[in-house]
């Protein structure tokens, strides 16, 4: 699988870029209600696991 690339601009809204062997993919994704927390540095970086980034791109 490949690398998944989030950009936060707003905490209520990200783009995700993405590469499936073919193409790149770019998912633009704003909560309605609520925010996302992002980490204030380094440490607090995560990878995301193949079923987590199937279920931000599987989300209507």
């Amino acid at each position: 699988m490949g690398q998944v690339y989030l950009v936060c601009g707003r905490k209520d809204r990200f783009k995700a870029l993405y590469w499936d062997g073919q193409g790149y993919w770019l998912l633009y994704k704003r909560f309605e209600n609520g925010k996302m927390s992002w980490p204030q540095n380094q440490n607090g970086v995560q990878a995301l696991s193949s079923e987590q980034v199937d279920w931000l791109s599987n989300q209507p």
